[in-house]
C-alpha cells in the first residue's frame, strides 16, 4: 500500500478491506459509528498518500472521502450501488430490466441514517455518502465489489484511476 497507493487516485474498499487495513495499523473502529469511518477513511488517505480519496462501499451505502474532484463521484457511486445490487439480487450482471427492478426497491434505513448525519457535519475534505437499494437476502455475492467499481468508472471519461 505504502508503495502503490500513492500513484492511485482513487482506493475503493469494501467494509471487510477496510477494516482490515485498519487493523494492521491496530486501529479498530465502530463499524455502526459512520463518523468513525469518516475519521478512519480520511486517517487511511493520509497514512498511504492517496492522490484523489478513498470509496468504501457496503451492503447499506457508498461513501467517497476526499479531495473534490472534476467528475460527478455522486452519480458514479450511485451507478455502482445499482450495479452490485443488480447482481446480488439476481446472481448475473444487470440489464437494464434489471436495473428498473433495483430502482423500485426501498432504500436501505442505516444508509440513509448514515447519509443525514454524514450531512450535518462539516468537513475539511469532500464526503459523500450515497444509500444503497436494500434487500434482505442476496442470492449471490461473488463479483459485487468489481460491479461495484465498473459502475463507478461510468462517471468517469478518462484520467483517474481506481484499484
Amino acid at each position: 500500500m505504502h508503495t502503490l497507493y500513492p500513484y492511485i487516485d482513487i482506493v475503493s474498499k469494501n467494509l471487510e478491506e477496510f477494516a482490515y487495513t485498519l487493523r494492521m495499523d491496530g486501529v479498530i473502529i465502530n463499524f455502526d459509528d459512520i463518523l468513525s469511518i469518516v475519521s478512519a477513511t480520511r486517517y487511511i488517505k493520509e497514512k498511504y498518500s492517496v492522490k484523489k480519496g478513498i470509496i468504501v462501499h457496503t451492503k447499506d451505502y457508498s461513501m467517497y472521502v476526499g479531495e473534490k474532484i472534476q467528475y460527478d463521484i455522486t452519480q458514479g457511486l450511485i451507478l455502482g450501488n445499482l450495479l452490485a445490487t443488480a447482481k446480488a439480487l439476481f446472481g448475473c450482471y444487470g440489464s437494464l430490466c434489471h436495473l428498473k427492478e433495483v430502482l423500485s426497491l426501498p432504500m436501505s434505513t442505516k444508509g440513509l441514517t448514515y447519509k443525514r448525519i454524514v450531512e450535518s457535519h462539516t468537513w475539511p475534505d469532500e464526503v459523500i455518502l450515497v444509500p444503497t437499494k436494500y434487500i434482505e437476502k442476496p442470492a449471490y455475492t461473488i463479483g459485487l465489489g468489481d460491479s461495484f467499481v465498473a459502475g463507478v468508472q461510468m462517471c468517469f471519461h478518462g484520467g483517474i484511476n481506481i484499484i
